[in-house]
């Protein structure tokens, strides 16, 4: 049993966490300065992929609703938004490369603006897991042949194809895609852009010995692998638009979870140095903090396809 002494203790702990956690909500819910930008708070709500797009890839009246009644915590980024119609991953995710989805989203921002808040679009290109069903019969593109492991597209009963290797000319599209869908953004209503750098994704799959199997101009050693991603930050930050990044430097189980290999993280501090002397609005870390789940990192959801 516990003593009168270890009570006392106990209780004085008790008080201290709770003015801790007090003190905390309080700097959390201050008014944030992100650059130009100026938030009710400095919480945000990180992307969250839902699929209640339309089949056309078109922001919802659902989709207002939701993001609006969310508005109060600060800066959202919105869910991973494909850059182009060969850029998509997922049946009913959102886009932003023409007319119908930039009303669709105007709609969103307007009401989370209304709200207060600010709203950042994460726009995305998902490389191997994406399929020809959304690319006019043309494979997937990734840094080298990959196939993900799991079988199919989900909400679908498509299988997964397998990508093949980016060429010259993907490289220049994909740029290209980048920056339109940034200007989409713009003209859309939302506050900055975040790029979608992890998951296993197309730029993620850069950064990583696994998936990066190249030995030209965008591989085989840590300035070669961190290249293209860079390539991309700088086409955007010429927009004079805020740009955020989301990166995993640490597989995320289920989603990324690239085999290990102690020479990513060499690619990693060449990618923050990089990105240090770049005037970005945030760096998004996406990380595995679970020790339970670090086993999983030693298996790719990935093939090498030959």
């Amino acid at each position: 049993m516990l003593n009168i002494n270890m009570l006392r203790l106990f209780s004085k702990f008790t008080h201290l966490a709770d003015i801790l956690v007090g003190m905390s909500l309080h700097f959390l819910n201050k008014s944030y300065e992100l650059g130009a930008l100026r938030l009710p708070s400095s919480l945000v709500m990180a992307p969250m992929t839902r699929r209640v797009a339309t089949q056309e890839h078109i922001p919802t009246s659902e989709m207002a609703r939701y993001y609006r009644a969310r508005a109060k915590v600060g800066l959202i980024i919105s869910e991973a938004t494909a850059i182009s119609a060969s850029a998509n991953g997922y049946f009913q995710t959102p886009g932003l490369y023409n007319a119908a989805q930039v009303a669709g989203w105007k709609r969103v921002t307007d009401e989370v603006h209304r709200e207060g808040g600010g709203i950042f679009a994460q726009i995305w290109h998902a490389g191997m897991f994406g399929h020809s069903e959304f690319r006019s019969g043309d494979r997937p593109i990734a840094p080298s042949p990959l196939s993900p492991l799991r079988p199919s597209l989900p909400g679908s009963n498509l299988v997964y194809e397998g990508a093949r290797a980016m060429v010259e000319g993907d490289f220049s599209q994909v740029l290209a895609d980048f920056v339109q869908a940034t200007i989409l953004a713009k003209e859309a209503g939302f506050d900055g852009v975040e790029i979608h750098g992890s998951g296993g994704y197309l730029l993620d799959a850069f950064l990583h010995y696994a998936s990066n199997q190249r030995a030209d101009a965008y591989g085989g050693s840590p300035e070669e692998m961190v290249r293209f991603p860079l390539e991309v930050v700088d086409s955007l930050l010429k927009l004079s638009f805020p740009v955020g990044i989301r990166l995993s430097p640490i597989p995320l189980p289920g989603m990324q979870a690239f085999s290990a290999d102690e020479r990513d993280k060499l690619v990693f501090i060449t990618l923050f140095q990089e990105l240090s002397r770049r005037s970005l609005a945030y760096l998004h870390l996406a990380t595995d903090i679970d020790p339970r789940l670090s086993s999983l990192s030693h298996n790719p959801p990935f093939r090498i396809c030959s």
